[in-house]
């Protein structure tokens, strides 16, 4: 890492998508991060809004900030942030870490301070963190991902997220050349979050997940998907397991990270009844949280499909 004389370099890449009304305190955070050099790279989907016209100003006034060229509409914030990936190869300089940004968030001084120094210090690849999530009538919940890493918990969900991601710069530029290079097996992931984190974890990477949360994060009518709290997130992840989206993800997930051959894969992707209770004899391995154990366990056996 850096020494004291020389700031550890930080490239932020921030997906914008009609968020006029929060950008401006997200970059003010992002901005006011404490000991680093700082790079925004800002890629905006096609808005409606003025989040363009105010990011363009930000640039203006503030070299640390560039907003791409415009190229969409690309229709989703995981194709939004593929292209801001795809983009880090042509930065001149390596980056000492690259973290990931939503634009309506608020990350507290020390976000990158503490996560440069669990890389450094726990020899990680990546890390990511647990939030506190706020809303308009100032209700707050902690949101805490921090719950033990499984085997392949990688291949079935997410780190927590991706707004939290932080990784190393070498790792992140490995993953920016491979995303230039298999554009066509992005095209089925729904989600940049779940994708980064398989991916870093199916190359052998280490990855760790702060328990204390470095930003709040705002909760709205328009987020992708948000803290999905209580009996509603409940009943949302629950829907999305039971029907088929959930398994064409994780194929999907799977097969862009070359572990079509990994036994859980290939239990899920054959489907058969014997496969499917298997799956449910090793779904310590498949998820964090023990309710989400539960529910997945139930999704599996109960779902549609399956062979006889």
């Amino acid at each position: 890492m850096p020494t004291s004389a020389m700031p550890p370099h930080v490239v932020v890449l921030l997906a914008a998508h009609n968020g006029a009304r929060w950008i401006g305190a997200q970059l003010d955070s992002i901005l006011a991060q404490q000991g680093v050099s700082l790079q925004v790279l800002v890629s905006d989907d096609a808005s409606t809004d003025t989040t363009r016209e105010q990011v363009l100003a930000r640039a203006a006034a503030d070299a640390r900030v560039t907003l791409l060229p415009a190229r969409g509409p690309f229709g989703s914030a995981a194709s939004n942030f593929f292209v801001l990936l795809a983009s880090l190869g042509q930065l001149g300089t390596p980056p000492t870490a690259v973290a990931l940004a939503d634009q309506d968030d608020v990350w507290h001084p020390d976000k990158l301070q503490r996560a440069l120094a669990a890389l450094q210090t726990r020899r990680v690849a990546a890390v990511s963190g647990s939030v506190t999530a706020f809303w308009p009538d100032g209700r707050q919940q902690l949101l805490q991902k921090s719950q033990p890493l499984r085997a392949a918990d990688h291949l079935f969900e997410s780190a927590g997220p991706g707004c939290t991601y932080v990784l190393r710069g070498d790792v992140a530029l490995r993953l920016s050349a491979w995303v230039v290079a298999h554009q066509d097996a992005l095209k089925r992931i729904a989600f940049h979050d779940w994708f980064v984190y398989a991916w870093v974890r199916t190359q052998g990477d280490a990855w760790w997940i702060d328990p204390v949360p470095a930003m709040d994060y705002r909760q709205h009518d328009h987020n992708v998907f948000g803290a999905r709290a209580g009996w509603r997130g409940l009943a949302r992840r629950s829907q999305m397991l039971f029907g088929p989206w959930y398994r064409q993800q994780v194929l999907a997930i799977a097969h862009a990270c070359g572990a079509d051959h990994h036994p859980l894969i290939v239990r899920l992707r054959r489907d058969r009844w014997r496969d499917r209770w298997a799956l449910v004899h090793q779904v310590g391995a498949m998820r964090r949280k023990p309710l989400d154990r539960l529910v997945l366990a139930l999704a599996l056996l109960f779902r549609p499909g399956g062979q006889p």
